[in-house]
């Protein structure tokens, strides 16, 4: 790639080096396919571990790298996970 990606640093959007490991998917190229990768979205927004998979998930589950109803699956066990061990529970 030899154009500039942008990216989030130091909480500003700002243009990321030439040679980038943003421009490297290993797998497939889907969530390089976003304006924000969900890495960028994630790291910026300091969310937790399970958050992160979350966001990752969904950015993935209805394209051709992505694992469809897997992901879906995954993704409640994940909301479920954040509920038990933040201690929320359903009324």
């Amino acid at each position: 790639m030899n154009q500039k990606q942008t990216g989030w640093g130091d909480g500003e959007w700002t243009e990321m080096p030439q040679g980038s490991a943003l421009e490297t998917q290993v797998g497939g190229d889907h969530y390089k396919r976003f304006v924000i990768q969900p890495v960028e979205f994630i790291m910026h927004n300091r969310l937790s571990f399970l958050q992160g998979c979350v966001v990752k998930r969904i950015c993935r589950y209805n394209l051709p790298g992505g694992k469809g109803i897997e992901d879906l699956d995954k993704i409640k066990h994940e909301l479920d996970l954040i509920a038990d061990l933040e201690g929320l529970k359903r009324k």
